[in-house]
């Protein structure tokens, strides 16, 4: 039972890496060409969309001033309170997911820096406190 599964889910596999065209469907001969690959700023907002189809390109022009309206925001509610993740998601109604990734960026910018002090949040969890950059 076990073998069927695992030669299926090969079968499938390979399949895809066919569709692919990926070099890794040569299994396990040696790769005669080199792939560049490019890798993307997560930060950057401004990067091409992935696949270059007119849907993605529309897609990354809808979303991409909201990326930046939620990073304002959550720098515009720190500037006011050193803040913890949980609060400023509470206070902006806002996945906390969102607002991590916000904080995360704001961070790499130099904006806002944890502050050193620790609360709690309503899970009993500690929780870095992020102020502005001083």
């Amino acid at each position: 039972m076990l073998e069927r599964i695992v030669e299926r889910l090969s079968i499938y596999f390979i399949s895809i890496l066919r569709l692919t065209q990926s070099p890794l469907s040569t299994l396990g001969r040696p790769l005669t060409g080199r792939i560049e690959m490019k890798q993307l700023d997560i930060f950057d907002t401004d990067y091409e969309s992935c696949n270059y189809t007119k849907t993605s390109q529309e897609a990354l022009a809808t979303i991409k001033p909201k990326i930046k309206t939620k990073r304002e925001q959550v720098y515009d509610l720190i500037k006011l309170n050193a803040l913890t993740n949980y609060e400023i998601a509470d206070e902006l109604d806002m996945p906390l997911s969102s607002v991590t990734a916000r904080c995360r960026e704001l961070q790499v910018l130099n904006l806002v820096e944890d502050s050193g002090t620790r609360r709690k949040t309503k899970y009993g969890k500690q929780a870095i406190v992020w102020q502005r950059r001083k």
